[in-house]
């Protein structure tokens, strides 16, 4: 389990982002040592890479998108 990742979509609600990855955070190390039993540490931690979201893109406003994709990254 240590060298499993996971894929997540950043918008621009800063703050529900931030909950949502702290939330799968703590989900995942539960299952992982509730469910599994897992005592390797490293099984526990969360590993993840965040993209932004290109579905709040749009080609009507091309330099309001440098903004958007700015919180994103956030």
């Amino acid at each position: 389990a240590p060298r499993l990742s996971f894929f997540f979509v950043a918008r621009t609600t800063i703050l529900e982002e931030v909950a949502k990855f702290r939330a799968a955070r703590r989900i995942w190390a539960r299952v992982m040592h509730e469910e599994f039993g897992a005592k390797n540490h490293k099984s526990l931690m969360l590993r993840f890479h965040t993209q932004t979201a290109g579905v709040q893109l749009t080609a009507q406003q091309p330099e309001v998108n440098l903004v958007r994709v700015a919180v994103q990254g956030l």
